[in-house]
């Protein structure tokens, strides 16, 4: 068989090829190595940092390499940096969140030419609530000397009804003791 007829038979039958020239003297190459949120638990209105590995694939050096940052398919941010022959780089994007349940963030390098590394997706799940089971082990009528108060403290809000860090505000705790 041919070339031609045995990749028309891998197509109809739903495999993706890609070809890459390897007879290139000095192949230039960057991919997306990683993506990755930096925090288990996200939550609306909290702004959340999400890094991004960039390698360089080459023997030369990649002076102009474009990333951008995409939510639920929107374009939010463009970075732009160099790489080293060899060289592996982290950038970080942040994005805020303000509707609950599950979204997708991207990264696309927009300057390689070879596309199949180029881009990385992740989906993530962003909660408006967390409920917390905080389980007592020793409950004392004491101030501060019940294994809890000062976790209980800490998620609970001030006088005025705010919270310093909004990502504790995103606790629902309830005790129980045991």
């Amino acid at each position: 068989r041919s070339l031609p007829d045995t990749m028309k038979t891998l197509g109809d039958k739903g495999v993706r090829t890609h070809f890459v020239d390897l007879s290139l003297e000095q192949p230039v190459n960057a991919s997306v190595a990683g993506l990755e949120a930096d925090q288990d638990m996200l939550g609306t209105g909290v702004p959340v940092r999400f890094n991004v590995t960039i390698s360089s694939r080459c023997a030369g050096s990649l002076d102009d390499v474009r990333v951008g940052f995409t939510a639920n398919g929107e374009p939010r941010e463009e970075k732009q940096l160099a790489l080293a022959a060899g060289e592996t780089k982290v950038l970080s994007f942040y994005h805020t969140f303000f509707e609950p349940g599950f979204h997708q963030v991207g990264v696309s390098l927009q300057t390689d030419p070879l596309t199949p590394d180029n881009d990385r997706w992740r989906v993530v799940r962003v909660r408006d609530r967390i409920e917390l089971l905080i389980v007592n082990g020793e409950e004392s009528s004491e101030p501060w000397e019940s294994e809890t108060d000062i976790l209980e403290a800490v998620l609970a809000p001030d006088s005025d009804g705010n919270q310093g860090n909004r990502m504790w505000n995103l606790a629902l705790p309830t005790v129980v003791n045991e």
